[in-house]
């Protein structure tokens, strides 16, 4: 007399539901964290807007040439940005939760003078293998002066003029870490790592973007 036998999952594909279904969950968490991250930073957002003065705005009617137009590439990316006016000047905030060069995000501020800076300058934080390359291809970057010197990369006309001791200065005492600045035609954008949280820094940005277009304008 044969006996059948009714034999459940082989062994290879109960592992492969296993691990696909390890793979959802993790998939589902990492979604549910950056909505919880996103939310945070929206309600962080809204605050700071309201401290400062700004009212929430979006990328197309953007005055900052850069805000406008960066694509902010990133998988999951959110852009929250607010605009309004400072000691009569246009200024704007964008805060990025996500970016795929800076999971933590970054903070952004940007000004619009009515007067126009007749030269073009900006100071990136110096990255070796970037710095390397450039110096090999023979791009115009040198480090930075002064107390910048070794930390970060400049590039532009009139250098010393735009980023006079006292601007590099105020670039040393900033309370986050400035990935990048630079001033040119009626903008100056500051950009650091982080989502900010102290309007504090904020206005300290603001007031350090309006320093950095007041010396390129100065004759």
């Amino acid at each position: 007399m044969t006996t059948t036998h009714m034999n459940g999952p082989s062994s290879p594909l109960l592992v492969v539901w296993i691990v696909a279904a390890v793979a959802l969950v993790a998939i589902l968490l990492i979604l549910m964290n950056w909505k919880q991250r996103d939310e945070r930073a929206g309600r962080t957002f809204l605050a700071l807007c309201s401290q400062l003065g700004l009212s929430p705005s979006d990328k197309g009617v953007c005055s900052v040439k850069y805000f406008r137009e960066y694509p902010f590439i990133g998988f999951g990316r959110k852009l929250l940005l607010a605009a309004g006016t400072l000691n009569g000047i246009h200024v704007e905030l964008c805060v990025v939760p996500y970016m795929r060069s800076c999971p933590k995000g970054q903070t952004m501020v940007g000004i619009q003078c009515p007067t126009v800076a007749g030269v073009e300058v900006g100071l990136t934080r110096r990255d070796v293998i970037i710095s390397t390359i450039g110096s090999v291809m023979g791009l115009s970057n040198r480090s930075g002066d002064g107390p910048l010197s070794g930390k970060y990369d400049t590039w532009g006309t009139d250098v010393a003029r735009v980023l006079t001791s006292e601007v590099q200065t105020s670039v040393r005492s900033f309370p986050g870490s400035i990935d990048k600045l630079w001033v040119s035609g009626h903008d100056a954008v500051i950009v650091w790592d982080g989502v900010e949280l102290e309007a504090a820094v904020i206005a300290y940005a603001f007031r350090l973007g309006m320093s950095l277009h007041e010396a390129a304008t100065a004759r």
